[in-house]
Parts: C-alpha cells; structure tokens; sequence
C-alpha cells in the first residue's frame, strides 16, 4: 500500500459461515476501496491474475456531487470485493460542504520507500 498504510485482511470460519456474503450494500456487507490512476489499466491487471474477477466495465459518474468519478468493483480470490476508483478532484461530496477531511495519502508513491 506505499510507504505510509497496511492493510490486513483476515479471513474466519465459524458457525454460520458458508453462506453468501452481504452485498455490498447489504448491512454488514463490505469492501476495500483504493484510489488509482487509471481505472481501466488498473482493472485489466488484476482480471488477468488468477481468482480475480472484474464485475462489469468501469463506469465514469456523469451527474450529481460525485459526477467525473470513475470506478469499478473486481472480486478477489477470497471474495473480497475491491472498488477501484479514480476521483479526479481527490474529494468526496461531503468535504465540500465541512472542514471534516479525510487522511490524505500524501504525494508519497510504493517507489519512494
């Protein structure tokens, strides 16, 4: 994840488990979001690795707040699902309407460690 962020991603099995995952959308569902520069390139390289799955073609948002966003969801081998998107303006909706801010990754890229 570059020089400044971990992730770790665990994976249990317990009573209950086997059935299907929540939706993203679902109450408990889930996904790993990561900003890229360049959503197609990005989603042709994980399509060709084994276990991933691209869920459709990468969509750009043409109105409302988060309108020039481009993005796409692939799913990992584990069933995890990955959103790749690219905010042209590096803002959510929110941040311009509070002082609230997100984290900033920082200009800081994997290659400068």
């Amino acid at each position: 994840m570059g020089p400044v962020d971990n992730v770790e991603l665990s994976c249990f099995r317990g009573r209950g488990a086997g059935g299907l995952p929540p939706r993203n959308s679902d109450v408990g569902g889930r996904h790993l979001a990561l900003h890229v520069e360049d959503v197609d390139a990005a989603a042709t390289y994980l399509g060709a690795l084994p276990g991933f799955t691209v869920l459709g073609a990468p969509e750009t948002i043409t109105d409302g707040p988060i309108a020039g966003d481009r993005w796409v969801y692939v799913r990992s081998p584990l069933g995890l699902h990955i959103e790749l998107v690219n905010m042209p303006d590096g803002s959510l909706p929110y941040e311009r309407e509070t002082t609230a801010r997100r984290r900033a990754a920082g200009e800081l890229r994997w290659s400068d460690q």
